[in-house]
């Protein structure tokens, strides 16, 4: 609690999930917050939490494990999980899928997705990397690559979704 970036993509999340009542997914949940607070949120859905780090895995079941939600190892592809979910959430993960990648994820949460689906992302502005780039070179991981809103269309566009909003918003 308290940190603004978490804060404000909370908020973000809430604003547009929408129900959320035919459950969630988290790709690269990290400690597993997000995936508790979506749990908190919506009580009677499922929340799923897609991570590529054996370590992240851990840790978040030892943090938040319960019955409604389940942490899975691995990347977010086509055949990794069934079923769909109402929400799908992004937090600060999907600057770092490189571009040749992209086109895999996009089969994958369009196989997920049903027709009330939302798609939440959040990352970093293109200035924000470019002052890292400059003044904090060591916070830049090796892929970190600048999202426009033109990668958000051609996000849209290989999910058969919408672009409803897409907001730069300072909270460094």
């Amino acid at each position: 609690e308290g940190e603004d970036r978490v804060e404000g993509e909370e908020s973000t999340i809430e604003e547009w999930a929408g129900e959320g009542a035919g459950g969630s997914l988290e790709v690269g949940w990290g400690i597993g917050d997000i995936v508790w607070r979506m749990s908190q949120r919506w009580t009677r859905s499922h929340v799923v939490g897609l991570d590529v780090s054996q370590r992240s895995l851990r840790l978040a079941e030892a943090l938040f494990g319960e019955s409604r939600i389940s942490f899975c190892e691995g990347p977010l592809v086509r055949g990794r999980l069934s079923g769909s979910f109402d929400l799908i959430v992004l937090m600060d993960v999907y600057e770092h899928i490189g571009v040749e990648n992209r086109r895999e994820l996009h089969e994958a949460i369009k196989e997920l997705k049903n027709e009330q689906t939302r798609i939440v992302l959040a990352f970093p502005t293109p200035r924000h990397l470019a002052w890292l780039k400059i003044h904090q070179p060591d916070r830049i991981q090796p892929i970190d690559d600048d999202i426009t809103i033109e990668t958000m269309a051609v996000l849209a566009h290989d999910t058969g979704t919408d672009v409803l909003c897409y907001k730069e918003v300072g909270v460094w």
